[in-house]
């Protein structure tokens, strides 16, 4: 819908937004904008259930015929403690998921800004309705899902929803198709994101459990951990034994009777042989070795939040990962040099001056790139800004320029912030007695405000066949994953009209572009050559676009001849059968969204596949729970995902899940012996 159907639908008013009056019915009709509480087990109650188990029964039956019968104190005492400790473990391990929907429930904004009456008034954020009017500011988090009315240079950080940290740009103008995926939705804002930049006002269109959050929180609830390879195991085998124990007892009980023994002495004899048989001591066997293995596993990065995922590691065989941060290194890096004459460098090699022939445009490109940046170099030496500006700026700065030394010699006058509409920003700086106008943006943006071009014999009108030829080198390499921001300048002597953007920003000399991804991690490549080798398949579950998804599996060598890639828009086509088919041959899932990963993780494990599942995200917390395996990122992970997950990883680094499951084998192994 558009923005006015919106406001019709709602019956609301855009300009004065809802009376006091309306908004009380509309709280009484819809309920508090808060996600709602599940009714919990009482605390005893869920530890009790925890003896509900055969092998506790029969475990509880040897406690008192050693006591009452026997008078083997001490075995019965023995075997008692066994009992609880096993019995903690359990309640401990199904109170995660509780922990994670109270920290789901954190996210929330405890105030927000409405517009109600016409007036700006600041309200609990649990008290907001659909119709409301919100107004949006740079750090707000935002209370609902909310249908923008207006976005001034609006970025959202959608981090939590969609997993991808970058922000994202808003365009309340834009129509999107009914069914876009969260990440889709350049017209919404959505509950417990936040406004990075810029403000804007949007009508609320659903509260509380009716959000994409709150549709989260649904899954979150409805994600039942199957019990782990090891807990089936020993539940078969307990049963096994028993069932054996008790045929020999009888048969030994029959075998006494027979060569004429006393009842009495039989029955205290079996008695005896049948506590004597049960492996009491197996619980504690299994959870010694485990918690042994944690330690282990501690030291090498990886948290185990709960014993038995010590166990499910080593039977994995089919890992779900996440892109960003756990395959990538989760930081923007130039790694390509376009120039306007379409020469095209790996950055390595013009680094290293590998023959290219743009050494001057190349160093021009970088001034212009780091004057007309605002990130900077911190007193700890970490680069702080917009993660595209600080590759930019790293890439100057390896060069040779000196970043306070340029605040020096080129000192900045005056400047045209980035604009969403325009997509670009310029800054004017002091120069050789004259002026630089130094412009970086989308490649589009730019050219439209060039008359020349740079090339290596000297400046060129620009012409339409080069425009053509820019923009289309500029196609392949975002068909390749990589991002492209041109630069652009203009030396002016003399005077300069400061208060005119469009003077400013025209008549530009065209330098390039430079070209920047989020490259993979270094020792992922090997990692993943071992996963293969240990016959482990490993998929990419990303909410970030096809292209960028692909380029990163073709680089890491996961889309080979036989495997493919599919888009939650395909996901949501299918039918649990028709993905259930497909699922072992897909190595790339992009643009998904939560409920898109828990079809992904039970549909592998309909196929019979152990599942370890990554994620750092609230929109990774539904499949962390669903899999057999929940691996959080401990840096940049939610405390939403670390409480919905079984391991922690304190590198983020997809190798420490690699080495945790060669251990997890290793722990495995011993247990069967």
């Amino acid at each position: 819908m558009t923005a006015e159907e919106v406001v019709r639908v709602l019956d609301t008013d855009a300009v004065n937004g809802l009376p006091a009056d309306e908004v009380a019915r509309r709280l009484e009709h819809y309920g508090p904008n808060r996600l709602r509480e599940e009714k919990r087990k009482p605390g005893i109650l869920r530890f009790l259930l925890q003896f509900n188990d055969f092998m506790v029964y029969v475990l509880l039956v040897a406690v008192i015929i050693s006591i009452a019968l026997l008078q083997e104190y001490l075995d019965g005492v023995v075997i008692l403690v066994i009992v609880i400790l096993n019995a903690l473990l359990g309640f401990v391990q199904e109170s995660r998921a509780q922990s994670a929907m109270v920290e789901l429930q954190r996210l929330s904004a405890p105030e927000v800004t409405v517009l109600r009456d016409g007036a700006d008034t600041v309200v609990p954020a649990c008290d907001v309705v659909p119709g409301d009017l919100l107004v949006l500011e740079t750090g707000d988090v935002t209370a609902a899902d909310a249908r923008l009315l207006e976005a001034i240079n609006l970025r959202m950080n959608e981090s939590s929803l969609t997993g991808e940290s970058a922000a994202v740009e808003k365009d309340a103008t834009r129509v999107v198709e009914a069914g876009a995926g969260v990440g889709d939705r350049p017209d919404m804002v959505f509950a417990a994101t936040h406004v990075e930049f810029g403000r804007g006002t949007a009508v609320v269109v659903e509260t509380g459990q009716r959000t994409e959050l709150g549709k989260i929180a649904e899954l979150l609830t409805e994600s039942k951990a199957r019990p782990t390879p090891l807990q089936s195991e020993l539940r078969d085998v307990g049963r096994r034994i028993v069932y054996i124990c008790v045929a020999v007892v009888v048969l030994v009980f029959i075998a006494g009777l027979a060569r004429g023994n006393e009842v009495k002495v039989m029955f205290l004899f079996a008695v005896s042989l049948a506590v004597a048989a049960i492996p009491e001591g197996l619980p504690a066997i299994v959870t010694i070795t485990l918690a042994r293995g944690m330690q282990s596993m501690a030291k090498h990065n990886a948290i185990v939040r709960n014993l038995p995922a010590v166990e499910t590691l080593g039977t994995a065989d089919f890992i779900c990962t996440d892109k960003t941060g756990t395959l990538t290194l989760n930081r923007m890096t130039v790694t390509d040099m376009l120039f306007a004459d379409g020469a095209h460098y790996l950055l390595d090699d013009v680094m290293k001056g590998g023959g290219t022939h743009q050494e001057e445009q190349f160093h021009e490109m970088c001034l212009v790139g780091a004057l007309c940046n605002d990130a900077r170099v911190g007193a700890d030496g970490a680069y702080l800004g917009d993660p595209t500006e600080v590759a930019i700026l790293n890439t100057a700065i390896g060069t040779g320029l000196d970043q306070a030394e340029n605040d020096t010699r080129y000192p900045r006058v005056a400047e045209v912030p980035f604009e969403s509409e325009r997509k670009m920003m310029t800054t004017v700086h002091e120069r050789d007695g004259g002026f630089l106008v130094a412009s970086k943006g989308a490649v589009e943006s730019l050219l439209a405000r060039c008359s020349t071009i740079a090339l290596p014999e000297g400046e060129r009108p620009l012409d339409d066949e080069s425009v053509r030829r820019v923009m289309s080198d500029t196609t392949e390499l975002a068909s390749q994953g990589l991002r492209t921001l041109a630069c652009a300048c203009r030396t002016v002597k003399g005077a300069i009209e400061l208060d005119s953007p469009e003077k400013l920003e025209s008549d530009l000399l065209f330098l390039g572009c430079f070209a920047m991804k989020d490259p993979p991690r270094p020792e992922v490549e090997l990692a993943l050559e071992t996963c293969r080798a240990a016959g482990i398949d490993v998929a990419m579950i990303t909410g970030d676009h096809r292209a960028t998804a692909e380029a990163i599996a073709r680089e890491l060598g996961m889309l080979v001849p036989g495997r493919h890639v599919l888009e939650g828009k395909d996901i949501e086509r299918m039918t649990a059968e028709q993905l259930s088919r497909q699922v072992e041959d897909v190595v790339v899932y992009a643009r998904v969204s939560p409920h898109h990963k828990v079809k992904i993780v039970e549909s592998l494990q309909d196929r019979g596949h152990i599942v370890a599942m990554t994620g750092d995200g609230v929109n990774d917390s539904p499949a962390l729970e669903k899999a057999d395996i929940g691996v959080a990122m401990g840096i940049t992970g939610t405390d939403v995902a670390k409480q919905a997950s079984d391991m922690v990883l304190s590198d983020d680094n997809f190798a420490t899940i690699v080495q945790a499951i060669r251990q997890g084998r290793v722990i495995f192994d011993n247990i069967k012996k």
